[in-house]
């Protein structure tokens, strides 16, 4: 697991914080890549939005939910990577699949 997390807006909505990020991962993780609320500086997570990626020719990238819509855990998410090279299978261990925008709402 190998990303950087980089905050580059942060608003508060009531008593939800809106944040804008890039994920620049530079060694995935095959099962994904686990972002913590701490490294957003959240305590936890609702929402998970992926709205840009570096590499959108090669590869597909989502946050994950369970079969109930649920993500793994209220203090993390996973960015899922998919190849898009005719197996749609999900991107090998170690592959970099670039910087990635995602919009988060949680809490403080």
């Amino acid at each position: 697991m190998t990303h950087t997390v980089t905050v580059k807006e942060t608003t508060v909505f009531g008593n939800k914080v809106i944040k804008i990020a890039s994920i620049d991962v530079t060694s995935y993780t095959t099962g994904g890549e686990v972002i913590s609320a701490s490294s957003l500086g959240l305590s936890a997570i609702e929402s998970a939005i992926v709205c840009g990626q570096e590499l959108p020719a090669t590869v597909t990238i989502v946050a994950e939910t369970d079969t109930s819509g649920d993500y793994a855990s209220g203090s993390s998410f996973h960015l899922f990577s998919v190849d898009l090279d005719g197996t749609n299978a999900e991107t090998s261990a170690t592959d970099d699949i670039g910087a990635n925008r995602v919009l988060i709402i949680g809490h403080r």
